[in-house]
């Protein structure tokens, strides 16, 4: 910094760099939830939480409930049943935590585990973001975010699924 140089905040300073994929990745975020409050409406119309579809609603009841020795569904037809511990531990303990938080803002957890899934998933973003940066450059870091955060299958992170959490 040179005399006579304003310096900037030091936020700006030194996490400045991080504004590009946070942008990217909220972009991303929003695209998402988009696609699946208006095609999980479509799709399944009598789910109130599109975010919570498949195996998303396993994660919540481990994280509600706990683990059961028993099946918690079984299928009488094909006669087998389908046990909970097959979910293991890591995103049910972070959506009891996102609950507990979010149980003060007047949030389920359905809801507080979707918004901790992209949360994490724009930290992700940004930390992915700064290691192809420091390897390969700005250029290839942008495309190679972009491509990640607008993946067909990207969808995916914005659910309550534990992929944000890895």
């Amino acid at each position: 910094m040179g005399i006579g140089r304003r310096s900037g905040s030091w936020l700006r300073d030194r996490l400045g760099w991080a504004v590009r994929p946070t942008l990217v990745a909220v972009a991303s975020r929003v695209f998402s939830l988009a696609l699946l409050l208006v095609l999980g409406r479509m799709r399944h119309p009598h789910t109130w939480n599109p975010m919570a579809l498949w195996d998303g609603w396993w994660y919540l009841e481990v994280a509600e409930k706990g683990y059961h020795a028993a099946p918690v569904h079984v299928n009488t037809a094909l006669g087998i049943g389908y046990h909970d511990f097959a979910f293991l531990p890591g995103w049910p303990m972070t959506i009891r935590l996102a609950a507990g938080v979010g149980s003060g803002l007047g949030l389920g957890a359905p809801m507080a585990a979707a918004i901790a899934a992209n949360l994490l998933f724009v930290l992700a973003a940004i930390l992915i973001w700064r290691v192809l940066a420091d390897r390969l450059g700005n250029r290839a870091a942008d495309r190679g975010l972009a491509l990640l955060a607008f993946a067909p299958p990207a969808f995916a992170f914005s659910m309550v699924y534990s992929e944000p959490l890895f």
